[in-house]
Formats: C-alpha cells, sequence, structure tokens
C-alpha cells in the first residue's frame, strides 16, 4: 500500500519466531535511509506482543 509517498508492506505469519526470522533477513534493507520503520506484531501469538528493529519515523508534536 502507498499513501503520501510511503509505501507500507506487510506479511502474515504463524508464529513469532517465523516473523522475527524473516524481519532478521531484512536487516540489510532496513539499514537503508528510505527505510523508516521494521518492526513485527504477533497478531496470533498473544504471548508475542512486538519487536521493533528500526523506527526512525518524527513524532509528531503539537506546535507551541
Amino acid at each position: 500500500m502507498e499513501m503520501q509517498g510511503v509505501r507500507d508492506m506487510h506479511w502474515g505469519f504463524e508464529t513469532a519466531d517465523e516473523a522475527i526470522r524473516f524481519a532478521e533477513s531484512l536487516l540489510e534493507l532496513a539499514a537503508l535511509d528510505d527505510v523508516l520503520v521494521l518492526s513485527i506484531v504477533a497478531s496470533r501469538d498473544e504471548s508475542f506482543r512486538r519487536k521493533v528493529f528500526k523506527d526512525t519515523r518524527d513524532i509528531m508534536r503539537p506546535a507551541r
């Protein structure tokens, strides 16, 4: 999906371990400046919440 010039890609995995292995295979790609976020969420594994490998997004703050 692309919104406002930013591409957002999602994949689904059966287990958190599968998702982690896949994300780790993308670490070289994630090192590029154009990649803002690489994280995983295991929606089917309640014991695993979220693992963030990279997040360089600017935090939106209200104007003062």
